[in-house]
């Protein structure tokens, strides 16, 4: 099975992905986790390219692509051909959903990614854009506060081009849209406790498995 967490940097897929991960080795249930962009070589450069401060919207979604060829040629289906269960961190809806924000025309975009497997199972965590940026700047806080080597150039110590209010804001409504244009796509409410979200999104699996 493969199950692909979406959702607003700062949405707490992370989190999410490894309490099932953890769930599921309590099952005895095989299971992989792996997200995008990849630790490829097209993957790092997305890295990198998103720490900068201008890239060209459409070449970078044509480069998400790429990175997600490899993706499921080199590891998702090798993972599912051995009947693994496939928790995967943002997948092409991501790119549906952040590409139609950044003005590319998101029939363009599916039919890009027309290629590629659909997952069984697509959970949302759904966060306000203004609760998303206060955790992602938590998030950078504490990592300032524990590194051994800080400097001004330290790439965790900067947001993304992605990690801004109003792109946020549109990126959340994109991916509500596609709840209503999707099978097995699940929105999630992201605000609350940790173990409650993790409860439902068991719950989810388990009902659709």
């Amino acid at each position: 099975m493969f199950i692909a967490f979406e959702g607003i940097d700062g949405s707490g897929k992370t989190t999410q992905i490894q309490l099932l991960h953890r769930y599921l080795q309590r099952e005895n249930i095989d299971s992989v986790v792996t997200s995008e962009p990849t630790d490829g070589i097209i993957g790092k450069l997305i890295k990198k390219m998103l720490r900068e401060k201008e890239f060209d919207a459409m070449a970078m979604q044509l480069l998400f692509v790429a990175d997600r060829s490899y993706h499921v040629d080199h590891y998702i289906k090798k993972w599912d051909s051995e009947g693994r269960m496939i928790l995967c961190d943002r997948y092409l809806f991501s790119t549906l959903a952040f590409g139609a924000a950044s003005g590319i025309d998101r029939d363009w975009l599916l039919d890009i990614n027309r290629m590629f497997p659909m997952p069984d199972i697509t959970v949302v965590l759904d966060v306000p854009p203004r609760l998303a940026i206060k955790r992602i700047h938590s998030r950078m806080s504490e990592y300032i506060k524990h590194a051994k080597f800080v400097n001004a150039q330290s790439s965790k110590a900067k947001t993304t081009l992605y990690e801004k209010l109003g792109f946020l804001a549109k990126v959340r409504l994109e991916y509500l849209k596609m709840s209503k244009e999707f099978d097995n796509y699940f929105v999630v409410n992201g605000t609350g406790n940790e173990g409650a979200i993790s409860k439902k999104i068991i719950s989810i699996i388990n009902e659709n498995i």
